[in-house]
């Protein structure tokens, strides 16, 4: 895969296409493109990939989805989406966007984003990630052999209690594990329906930094039949909302567990420890450093599977961007990206 960018300037295609590969951008990642646009980066000799939002409630009205439930059978809207295990609108979302695909001429593949459980840092809520416990998910963990009911005691007392009950580490591992094999269904479906369309396409998903996929069910096994794996690695997100961004993420973790956060997180990969236990009250601003990152990249590296590509996606807002690509680079990464064409701050990003 060449260097990427989310986004493009639809008003002006033309001279998008030659901006971007000016700065030495050679692929286009984007929700949508016109035929002005898709002629436009043709014409450039850049690659466009489509993407999609894997449980997105957007455009539907109530009853035409099931949203996640909570310990307490609460409703809960994360990142603008339903239950993930809400399998007739994740099919028909899947489906409309490979219709779309098909209008594309000479794309090169689709992404996913969004294809996991809530996270700590949703928009609508953090307590969202206390999700999800509604009858069609209690059911799936029976025909798994999980004991859903006292999965669902334990989430709660992880949520209410101020000590982490150390009897509950299995009990929130059987939790997370539900969440790996839901997200591993959608992903080998994602994967094979993308091949079947068109085998020369690649299929590809946005996906959480390693150190936090455990968390939302985006695991290195849930990611095995992809293409292209792509961790969002935005270090230091600038902006008030920020799901999936890693300052963000910890940070909703840490106001959203208190004192529990420190076991809690201890069931994922053991990274970044010495900054979270140092730093972690001003996580939120300060950021992680460019050298987290790498140490992201050399994580998921060392787990990839032969012929997957790892292309992290980076903020582009990053002060230190040329920097944080280097390391990406230089710890495996087999590309990188750059989140987003409208927060571009291009001078650095030139060659």
């Amino acid at each position: 895969m060449k260097t990427f960018i989310y986004g493009y300037d639809g008003k002006n295609p033309a001279a998008c296409a030659e901006m971007l590969k000016e700065k030495g951008i050679g692929a286009v990642v984007a929700g949508s493109f016109d035929e002005a646009a898709a002629t436009a980066f043709r014409a450039a000799g850049m690659d466009m990939y489509l993407c999609f939002g894997a449980h997105g409630i957007g455009g539907k009205k109530g009853g035409e989805y099931r949203l996640a439930r909570d310990y307490a059978n609460r409703e809960k809207k994360w990142f603008s989406s339903a239950c993930p295990n809400d399998i007739s609108l994740a099919r028909e979302r899947m489906e409309n966007a490979l219709s779309a695909a098909e209008k594309i001429p000479d794309l090169r593949g689709v992404f996913v984003d969004g294809a996991r459980f809530a996270s700590f840092a949703s928009a609508e809520g953090m307590d969202a990630f206390f999700t999800c416990f509604c009858p069609a998910c209690m059911e799936k963990m029976q025909k798994m052999g999980m004991d859903g009911e006292k999965i669902r005691a334990a989430v709660r007392r992880l949520s209410e209690d101020e000590i982490l009950d150390l009897a509950d580490i299995p009990l929130l591992r059987a939790w997370l594990s539900f969440r790996e094999t839901c997200v591993k269904q959608y992903m080998d479906a994602f994967s094979a329906a993308v091949h079947e369309k068109n085998p020369r396409w690649q299929a590809g998903a946005f996906v959480f930094a390693p150190s936090l996929g455990v968390f939302v069910g985006q695991t290195e096994n849930a990611c095995a039949h992809l293409d292209i794996i792509s961790p969002m690695l935005y270090r230091a997100y600038p902006h008030e909302q920020g799901p999936a961004c890693m300052n963000h993420e910890w940070a909703a973790c840490y106001a959203l567990l208190g004192k529990r956060a420190d076991a809690f997180r201890k069931l994922g990969p053991r990274l970044h420890e010495e900054t979270l236990a140092g730093e972690r009250k001003n996580i939120l601003h300060g950021g992680f450093l460019p050298s987290a990152v790498g140490d992201e990249i050399a994580f998921a590296s060392q787990r990839i599977r032969p012929g997957q590509i790892l292309a992290p996606i980076i903020q582009i807002e990053d002060e230190r961007l040329a920097e944080t690509a280097r390391i990406c680079l230089e710890n495996g990464a087999d590309q990188t990206g750059y989140f987003c064409f409208s927060q571009g701050k291009w001078e650095n990003t030139k060659k």
